[in-house]
């Protein structure tokens, strides 16, 4: 197999299709030291290098068929919110298993991957890490061989649990200005640099958090329990003094929705939702707001349907059916 970290993002770096990034076996050289000398380097010459002024990254390590057909989905999102500049996309992949069977179970992923047009990383995960490490991303995030690896100092971290809101007031040069941003999370994570799958990171500030903080790193994963890596890194910056870490109303903008909630109601009679708009990524399945206003929501921030298709309105579906409430969330029969 070959892996390690494969550049497919313009005519003066490699520019493979799918099917050769991912080569079988039987393609490998006869001599396995030699292949893993190439590879070594390749990375040396690849982590070493940072291109962009910002990435967007996740990690796609193998999830089951119902998860992974979302892919192209969340691909599609993610780069209709990025800047067509100085930014790239990158994905964390196994190059094997349920990971491989995600890529080739999206043709329209396989498109954006081989397109010449599309600044597309793939960086395979070393399988002495992946046996380490698993699926689970707080710890690929305390490893600062994670954030080595990425080809720009601002991070945008996403995932399948939600979406990118392309019609939000803010966008991706209101968030360069943050060490750290992301949605609110209750308790300190509410106040102070929020957290969750959906983030932008400096990736300068989280090598210098985990350079000093290595040893206390290493206890937490060695305890063999989940941590919140998030609470870990937002408070580590704040001791350090340097680092702009946002603050609650900055987490509103990014991932919040109480604004929204808060003023649906006073704004309602001139639909003045609309000026207010969407926060810039959402998670979950909204199912604990009241319906009107989650109806309004997603008419803002339709991405979000993508991801969870069954979020339309509950009075259209089940054994009881209510035919007016139902159709008043029909599009076609709104004024």
């Amino acid at each position: 197999l070959s892996y390690l970290i494969v550049k497919i993002h313009d005519g003066k770096n490699e520019n493979r299709r799918l099917t050769n990034l991912l080569m079988n076996q039987k393609n490998e050289s006869k001599n396995p030291d030699e292949n893993n000398n190439k590879d070594t380097q390749q990375q040396k010459e690849y982590s070493s290098r940072q291109d962009y002024e910002g990435v967007a990254v996740t990690l796609m390590l193998g999830s089951p068929k119902w998860f992974s057909r979302r892919y192209t989905a969340m691909i599609n999102n993610v780069l209709s919110i990025l800047p067509d500049e100085n930014w790239a996309l990158q994905l964390f992949i196994t190059g094997e298993g349920l990971s491989q069977e995600g890529i080739e179970l999206n043709r329209g992923l396989q498109r954006v991957i081989s397109s010449s047009s599309k600044k597309v990383i793939l960086t395979v995960v070393p399988k002495e890490k992946f046996a380490t490490y698993k699926k689970k991303r707080y710890l690929y995030y305390t490893d600062e061989w994670f954030w080595q690896q990425l080809v720009g100092d601002k991070v945008l971290s996403f995932g399948g649990n939600g979406c990118f809101c392309p019609n939000s007031l803010w966008s991706v040069s209101n968030l360069t200005q943050y060490d750290f941003v992301g949605t609110p999370q209750g308790g300190h994570l509410s106040r102070f640099g929020g957290g969750g799958e959906f983030t932008m990171r400096s990736k300068a500030a989280m090598i210098e958090v985990i350079q000093q903080n290595q040893e206390e790193l290493d206890r937490l994963r060695s305890a063999g329990s989940f941590f919140k890596e998030d609470e870990f890194f937002v408070k580590k910056l704040q001791e350090l003094k340097k680092y702009n870490v946002a603050d609650s109303e900055a987490l509103q903008k990014f991932g919040g929705i109480e604004e929204f909630v808060k003023r649906h109601d006073e704004l309602k009679p001139r639909k003045a939702w609309e000026i207010v708009g969407p926060p810039f990524s959402i998670s979950g399945t909204l199912g604990n707001m009241d319906h009107e206003i989650r109806e309004n929501l997603l008419s803002l921030c339709p991405e979000l349907k993508l991801i969870f298709p069954v979020l339309h309105n509950p009075n259209c579906f089940g054994a009881s059916v209510n035919k007016d409430k139902c159709s008043q969330s029909i599009c076609a029969l709104q004024e």
